[in-house]
């Protein structure tokens, strides 16, 4: 949580016209020597010295902002919550209405008066139509005197962050040839390979039944057999300059889609992300790739591909336009 920092005062029309009325007032008083039009002007001097003393009365709240989830699916429910507390023995005066900017849009919100020791929390829902990162903050408030002559504005909480990264685009080929269980080190039950003995369970198949071992131990044993574990595999993004917008956030919503089978995810710019260890960063790696811009020599390539290929494979721009590498799977969004 953060105090507010002043930006500065703004006088209203209101405020500019009672000004200019109040020395009217008192030049014609001092020329035509009028106690009437004295005590006039004493009274809308009173009104405008009234107006400065509040808006220099040290009552603002302490305000956070949290963003909740932070890490949202394209179109997912995002909301920014404002929680503003009074921590002193006093009450804080009313703010007026507060704004923040997320993206392009300006989301409003009202910070209420606080008796000591209040808290007020609103939540605020927020744009997640299109993938990116936005960070929004501080929330830019005004307090305004009880006659609204004129509004001093202040900057509450800190910047913060809305990561939206793309939606899940499942693949069906490509995601049920790869799957989870076979990481490096995570071997699941299968017929390939010798993995431990185990005691005889209902339902075993009894050709797997190691009889000299059960023989020694007075007890059914069975072979238990697994399938080797794979080499770890490489989700690669692979882009070229001239890739079409479109094509490109298509295929960032497969790369999501696969994003649970695979171990890691390397970008064309030779970013990573641990997608095993570390799902989260390599979604948000995901929210902020944007395709490369066109360049000289590009031609008329429009697309984007995606390549599975086990560790040590080169990931490159030569996979992308059809030559496979071994044990690879690659999928292509778009024309070339």
């Amino acid at each position: 949580m953060t105090r507010g920092r002043v930006r500065g005062v703004a006088v209203s029309a209101t405020g500019r016209a009672v000004v200019v009325l109040a020395l009217s007032v008192w030049g014609a008083a001092a020329a035509a020597r009028s106690p009437a039009l004295a005590v006039l002007a004493a009274g809308l001097l009173g009104v405008l010295a009234v107006a400065a003393v509040w808006l220099a009365l040290p009552g603002v709240p302490t305000v956070s902002l949290t963003v909740r989830p932070p890490l949202v699916p394209r179109d997912g429910k995002a909301e920014l919550v404002v929680s503003a507390a009074n921590r002193s023995r006093h009450r804080r005066t009313p703010l007026l209405v507060g704004e923040v900017m997320i993206g392009s849009q300006r989301l409003q919100m009202r910070v209420p008066a606080l008796p000591p020791g209040a808290v007020h929390s609103e939540a605020v829902p927020l744009p997640t139509g299109r993938r990116g990162v936005y960070r929004t903050g501080p929330l830019e408030v005004g307090r305004i005197d009880p006659f609204g002559l004129a509004r001093r504005a202040l900057r509450l909480g800190e910047t913060v962050t809305l990561w939206v990264h793309p939606k899940r685009r499942p693949l069906g080929p490509v995601s049920s040839a790869v799957d989870a269980g076979e990481r490096a080190g995570n071997p699941r039950p299968g017929s390939d390979e010798f993995h431990s003995l185990r005691p005889y369970r209902r339902g075993d198949d009894h050709r797997l039944i190691h009889w000299r071992s059960t023989a020694r131990t007075l007890e059914p044993m069975v072979r238990h057999l697994v399938d080797p574990p794979q080499a770890p595999r490489v989700l690669g993004l692979v882009d070229a300059a001239g890739w079409d917008r479109e094509a490109f956030e298509v295929a960032l919503e497969y790369a999501t889609g696969l994003l649970d089978v695979v171990d890691e995810l390397v970008t064309a710019t030779g970013q990573r992300a641990d997608a095993a260890g570390d799902p989260a960063r390599a979604l948000r790696l995901l929210a902020t790739l944007e395709p490369t811009p066109p360049g000289p020599g590009t031609g008329e390539i429009s697309g984007a591909a995606i390549v599975i290929a086990p560790a040590g494979v080169p990931v490159s721009a030569e996979i992308a336009v059809g030559v496979a590498a071994d044990g690879a799977a690659q999928v292509r969004v778009g024309t070339r």
